[in-house]
């Protein structure tokens, strides 16, 4: 990855643009994505859907469902990530 990649913190609960946004609780999460689906957009940008749960640190969910991780290459490698609900 670029050393200067540029990335949203959708998988921090306490950032307000997240896909599943959760409650401003101090709470921590433990996210993890499976990717279901690939596909070339016409800008060149690659979009993977993926299922996302995400856990408190105890293991119970807090949130599940899809989002799309768009990713945007520079020189061979990520230069930025998107995400979209």
């Amino acid at each position: 990855m670029d050393h200067h990649l540029h990335h949203p913190a959708g998988w921090d609960p306490l950032c307000r643009g997240a896909a599943h946004p959760l409650p401003q609780s101090g709470l921590r999460s433990d996210p993890t994505v499976e990717p279901v689906d690939f596909r070339q957009e016409r800008n060149g940008r690659v979009a993977v859907t993926v299922r996302q749960v995400v856990r408190d640190l105890a293991g119970a969910v807090i949130a599940q469902g899809h989002v799309v991780h768009v990713y945007r290459f520079a020189d061979g490698l990520v230069h930025d990530m998107e995400i979209r609900s």
